[in-house]
Formats: structure tokens, C-alpha cells, sequence
């Protein structure tokens, strides 16, 4: 059984998944001012999040004009809903593991995102993320979401 089949047996396994949610769930709210619950469209995001440690001596403007930049680039490309960026601010003392700063970005679905990958301005500004991570690429951590 090869690989391929696998991955391929997953995706459709998925794509079933989401039809029947699509077909057959009735997603609802509560609002406050009808006091009766509304319907509400299922929809599905990819969220991406990369986490980065920074070297030390990389200065704050360094960073901001990497987050500048990815954001203006995801102004340009389609299906991109959302970019936010920043320093960690949790309260869970060393649960960061050294990952200070980083940035989400959600798309409408998995080909908006594969565009993202794909562009070259995504390649050069991730080649700057790397040469400024603090062990390169071991200090860069992406982590995909299908809402």
C-alpha cells in the first residue's frame, strides 16, 4: 500500500466529512436581542501560525518590517482572510519554549494557503525569518489548522 493512496484516502475521507457536517448539521447562535437561535453557515479556515525565537540581537524595526511585509503580501493574495502578528503574550511562564513572537494568517480554504507557500515573496520573506531565527530553521515552528 503505497503512501500516496494513504494521503489521498485521507483527503477524500475529510472532503466526506465536511460534506455530511455541510448536508446534514444545523450550526445555530443565540442571539440576545431575538432570543431564538439563528442559523449560521458552516465554513472552514485554514489558520496558519508560525512561531518564531528571534536571536537576540535582532532588532524590534527588524521584526516589524518582516511582519509589514508579510502583511502587505497578504493583501495581495487571494483568499486570505486575516493576518495578525505580535509578541506572546501569554502568562504561562516558559511554555512558550523560547517562541517570543510570531503571526497567524487564515485562509478561506487549503489552495489559498498553498498560493501563500507557493509565491516568492512568501519564499524571500521566510528566507529573512530563517537568517533571523535563532537557530535558523529549528527556531521557526509552523503549525496548520483546519477550523
Amino acid at each position: 500500500m503505497g503512501g500516496g493512496n494513504s494521503a489521498r484516502n485521507f483527503r477524500q475521507s475529510r472532503q466526506d466529512t465536511r460534506r455530511l457536517i455541510q448536508d446534514n448539521a444545523r450550526p445555530c447562535c443565540f442571539t440576545a436581542q431575538s432570543g431564538r437561535q439563528q442559523p449560521v453557515k458552516v465554513s472552514f479556515v485554514i489558520r496558519h501560525c508560525v512561531f518564531i525565537r528571534f536571536r537576540g540581537e535582532v532588532a524590534a524595526a527588524t521584526r516589524q518590517d518582516i511582519y509589514n511585509d508579510l502583511a502587505t503580501l497578504c493583501g495581495k493574495l487571494p483568499g486570505v482572510l486575516s493576518f495578525h502578528a505580535g509578541a506572546n503574550v501569554s502568562p504561562e511562564t516558559g511554555m512558550d519554549k523560547g517562541f517570543s513572537e510570531g503571526f497567524i494568517i487564515d485562509f478561506a480554504d487549503a489552495d489559498a494557503r498553498d498560493t501563500y507557500l507557493d509565491d516568492a515573496g512568501h519564499r524571500a520573506i521566510g528566507g529573512r525569518i530563517v537568517a533571523a531565527a535563532a537557530d535558523g530553521v529549528q527556531s521557526v515552528f509552523v503549525f496548520d489548522l483546519d477550523m
